[in-house]
Protein backbone atom coordinates (compact mmCIF):
# COMPACT_ATOMS: atom_id res chain seq x y z
CA UNK A 1 0.00 0.00 0.00
CA UNK A 2 1.09 3.20 -1.01
CA UNK A 3 0.49 6.70 1.03
CA UNK A 4 1.58 10.32 0.93
CA UNK A 5 1.78 12.46 3.70
CA UNK A 6 2.99 16.06 4.09
CA UNK A 7 5.84 17.15 5.96
CA UNK A 8 8.38 20.16 5.58
CA UNK A 9 11.73 21.36 6.08
CA UNK A 10 13.71 24.26 6.47
CA UNK A 11 16.94 26.05 4.04
CA UNK A 12 18.81 28.57 5.88
CA UNK A 13 15.28 31.15 6.44
CA UNK A 14 13.73 29.57 4.06
CA UNK A 15 11.32 26.16 4.30
CA UNK A 16 9.85 23.92 1.40
CA UNK A 17 6.93 21.10 1.66
CA UNK A 18 8.53 17.73 1.45
CA UNK A 19 6.32 14.90 0.46
CA UNK A 20 6.89 11.44 2.67
CA UNK A 21 6.16 8.97 0.52
CA UNK A 22 5.65 5.72 2.14
CA UNK A 23 5.24 2.26 0.27
CA UNK A 24 4.22 -1.34 2.44
CA UNK A 25 4.60 -4.09 0.14
CA UNK A 26 5.30 -7.82 0.08
CA UNK A 27 8.71 -9.07 -0.07
CA UNK A 28 11.75 -9.78 2.57
CA UNK A 29 11.44 -7.31 5.59
CA UNK A 30 13.48 -4.00 5.25
CA UNK A 31 13.16 -0.38 5.86
CA UNK A 32 14.84 1.51 3.52
CA UNK A 33 14.52 5.71 3.41
CA UNK A 34 15.76 7.74 0.63
CA UNK A 35 15.90 11.11 -0.85
CA UNK A 36 19.23 13.08 -0.22
CA UNK A 37 18.75 12.76 3.70
CA UNK A 38 21.09 13.63 6.84
CA UNK A 39 22.03 11.20 9.57
CA UNK A 40 19.50 12.34 11.78
CA UNK A 41 16.94 11.69 8.89
CA UNK A 42 18.34 7.94 8.08
CA UNK A 43 18.26 7.27 12.11
CA UNK A 44 14.06 8.19 11.83
CA UNK A 45 13.35 4.53 10.64
CA UNK A 46 14.75 3.35 14.27
CA UNK A 47 13.36 6.15 15.96
CA UNK A 48 9.55 5.24 14.28
CA UNK A 49 10.09 1.32 14.69
CA UNK A 50 10.60 1.35 18.38
CA UNK A 51 7.83 3.84 19.14
CA UNK A 52 5.37 2.58 16.98
CA UNK A 53 6.00 -1.30 18.91
CA UNK A 54 6.25 0.76 22.74
CA UNK A 55 2.79 2.52 21.29
CA UNK A 56 0.83 -0.66 20.62
CA UNK A 57 1.74 -0.84 17.24
CA UNK A 58 3.24 -4.00 15.32
CA UNK A 59 4.45 -2.84 12.04
CA UNK A 60 4.15 -5.93 9.98
CA UNK A 61 7.28 -7.85 8.25
CA UNK A 62 7.16 -6.26 4.64
CA UNK A 63 9.35 -4.20 2.45
CA UNK A 64 8.98 -0.87 4.02
CA UNK A 65 10.48 1.62 1.46
CA UNK A 66 10.35 5.90 2.39
CA UNK A 67 11.06 8.33 -0.08
CA UNK A 68 11.67 12.21 0.70
CA UNK A 69 10.74 14.65 -1.81
CA UNK A 70 11.94 16.12 -3.85
CA UNK A 71 14.98 14.47 -3.46
CA UNK A 72 17.11 16.83 -5.16
CA UNK A 73 17.33 18.46 -2.03
CA UNK A 74 19.05 17.16 1.27
CA UNK A 75 16.73 16.80 4.43
CA UNK A 76 18.07 17.04 8.08
CA UNK A 77 16.87 17.50 11.63
CA UNK A 78 14.15 14.68 13.19
CA UNK A 79 11.09 16.24 12.09
CA UNK A 80 10.28 13.71 9.63
CA UNK A 81 10.08 11.19 12.15
CA UNK A 82 5.81 11.60 12.90
CA UNK A 83 5.06 12.38 9.09
CA UNK A 84 6.76 8.32 8.29
CA UNK A 85 4.85 7.01 11.31
CA UNK A 86 1.66 8.32 9.97
CA UNK A 87 1.92 7.16 6.74
CA UNK A 88 2.67 3.58 8.55
CA UNK A 89 -0.27 3.84 10.22
CA UNK A 90 -2.40 4.87 7.44
CA UNK A 91 -0.62 1.57 5.54
CA UNK A 92 -1.53 -0.69 7.91
CA UNK A 93 -5.00 0.76 7.67
CA UNK A 94 -5.53 2.20 11.02
CA UNK A 95 -5.70 6.01 10.00
CA UNK A 96 -8.85 6.82 7.07
CA UNK A 97 -7.42 8.85 4.34
CA UNK A 98 -9.62 11.74 3.97
CA UNK A 99 -7.60 12.56 7.44
CA UNK A 100 -4.38 13.02 6.16
CA UNK A 101 -5.73 15.61 3.42
CA UNK A 102 -4.59 18.95 3.53
CA UNK A 103 -2.40 18.38 6.45
CA UNK A 104 1.50 18.70 7.56
CA UNK A 105 3.05 16.66 10.08
CA UNK A 106 6.20 17.35 11.98
CA UNK A 107 7.97 15.86 15.08
CA UNK A 108 10.43 14.08 16.97
CA UNK A 109 9.60 10.85 18.18
CA UNK A 110 11.04 9.33 21.39
CA UNK A 111 10.86 5.58 21.96
CA UNK A 112 7.89 4.97 24.15
CA UNK A 113 6.00 7.00 21.78
CA UNK A 114 6.02 10.75 23.05
CA UNK A 115 6.35 13.23 20.54
CA UNK A 116 8.69 15.96 20.70
CA UNK A 117 9.31 19.57 20.23
CA UNK A 118 11.41 20.43 17.04
CA UNK A 119 13.17 22.95 15.34
CA UNK A 120 11.74 25.32 12.33
CA UNK A 121 8.06 25.25 13.17
CA UNK A 122 7.46 28.71 12.13
CA UNK A 123 8.55 29.43 9.20
CA UNK A 124 7.24 26.12 7.91
CA UNK A 125 3.67 26.79 9.27
CA UNK A 126 3.64 29.96 7.45
CA UNK A 127 5.08 28.06 4.13
CA UNK A 128 1.98 25.66 4.60
CA UNK A 129 -0.80 28.59 4.94
CA UNK A 130 0.61 30.01 1.91
CA UNK A 131 0.66 26.84 -0.43
CA UNK A 132 -3.07 26.21 1.02
CA UNK A 133 -2.58 23.48 3.48
CA UNK A 134 -5.40 23.86 6.40
CA UNK A 135 -3.93 22.18 9.66
CA UNK A 136 -0.83 21.50 10.74
CA UNK A 137 -0.26 18.81 13.41
CA UNK A 138 2.90 19.45 15.47
CA UNK A 139 3.95 18.68 18.97
CA UNK A 140 2.35 19.89 22.03
CA UNK A 141 5.46 22.00 23.09
CA UNK A 142 5.13 23.64 19.11
CA UNK A 143 1.92 24.82 19.98
CA UNK A 144 2.14 28.29 20.72
CA UNK A 145 4.61 29.02 18.21
CA UNK A 146 2.62 27.38 15.09
CA UNK A 147 -0.82 29.38 15.94
CA UNK A 148 1.12 32.74 15.42
CA UNK A 149 -0.05 31.95 12.13
CA UNK A 150 -3.31 33.13 11.08
CA UNK A 151 -5.27 30.92 8.60
CA UNK A 152 -4.36 27.59 9.59
CA UNK A 153 -5.93 25.02 12.15
CA UNK A 154 -2.90 23.90 14.58
CA UNK A 155 -3.05 20.63 15.99
CA UNK A 156 -0.65 20.28 19.31
CA UNK A 157 -0.36 16.64 20.21
CA UNK A 158 1.91 15.06 22.91
CA UNK A 159 1.92 11.28 21.72
CA UNK A 160 1.43 8.84 18.95
CA UNK A 161 -1.81 7.63 20.73
CA UNK A 162 -3.50 10.61 21.27
CA UNK A 163 -2.50 11.57 17.44
CA UNK A 164 -4.07 8.21 16.45
CA UNK A 165 -7.27 8.77 18.38
CA UNK A 166 -7.38 12.57 17.26
CA UNK A 167 -7.17 11.69 13.33
CA UNK A 168 -9.63 8.82 13.64
CA UNK A 169 -12.10 10.63 16.20
CA UNK A 170 -11.83 14.47 15.00
CA UNK A 171 -15.51 15.47 16.28
CA UNK A 172 -13.96 14.47 20.04
CA UNK A 173 -12.03 17.72 20.44
CA UNK A 174 -10.19 17.52 23.59
CA UNK A 175 -7.89 20.07 25.34
CA UNK A 176 -5.44 17.25 25.67
CA UNK A 177 -5.28 17.08 22.22
CA UNK A 178 -5.85 20.03 20.67
CA UNK A 179 -3.98 23.61 21.22
CA UNK A 180 -6.62 26.25 21.38
CA UNK A 181 -5.66 28.94 18.57
CA UNK A 182 -4.44 32.04 19.47
CA UNK A 183 -3.46 35.30 18.20
CA UNK A 184 -0.28 36.83 17.57
CA UNK A 185 -1.35 39.91 19.81
CA UNK A 186 -2.06 37.30 22.65
CA UNK A 187 1.37 35.94 22.42
CA UNK A 188 3.04 39.36 22.75
CA UNK A 189 0.94 40.68 25.58
CA UNK A 190 2.23 37.95 27.20
CA UNK A 191 5.63 38.36 26.45
CA UNK A 192 5.45 41.50 28.02
CA UNK A 193 6.14 40.61 31.84
CA UNK A 194 9.58 40.08 33.37
CA UNK A 195 11.08 37.44 32.08
CA UNK A 196 12.31 39.35 28.49
CA UNK A 197 14.81 36.58 27.35
CA UNK A 198 18.10 37.51 26.17
CA UNK A 199 20.81 36.64 23.44
CA UNK A 200 21.10 33.12 25.56
CA UNK A 201 18.17 32.01 23.75
CA UNK A 202 19.20 32.93 20.70
CA UNK A 203 20.81 29.59 18.71
CA UNK A 204 23.88 30.14 15.82
CA UNK A 205 23.91 33.50 14.27
CA UNK A 206 26.83 34.54 16.59
CA UNK A 207 27.74 37.51 13.66
CA UNK A 208 24.51 38.67 14.16
CA UNK A 209 24.52 38.81 17.79
CA UNK A 210 28.09 40.03 18.24
CA UNK A 211 26.94 42.89 16.08
CA UNK A 212 24.10 43.74 18.31
CA UNK A 213 26.34 43.71 20.95
CA UNK A 214 28.93 46.11 19.45
CA UNK A 215 26.08 48.60 18.65
CA UNK A 216 24.73 48.39 22.27
CA UNK A 217 27.87 48.85 23.75
CA UNK A 218 28.45 51.88 21.76
CA UNK A 219 24.89 53.32 22.00
CA UNK A 220 24.68 53.50 18.43
CA UNK A 221 20.87 52.35 16.68
CA UNK A 222 21.25 49.04 14.65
Amino acid sequence: MFTTVFSAAVYGLQAYLVRVEVDLAGGLPSFQLVGSLGSEVKESRERVSVAMKNSGFQIPPAHITVNLAPAGRRKDGTAFDLPVAVGLLRDMELVPEEALQDTLFLGELGLNGEIKKVKGVLPIVQEAAKSGIRRVVVPGENAMEAAVIPGITVWGVNCLNDLLAALNHPELETEKVYQPRIRAEDLLREGTGQDTGDFREVAGQENAKRGAEIAAAGFHNL
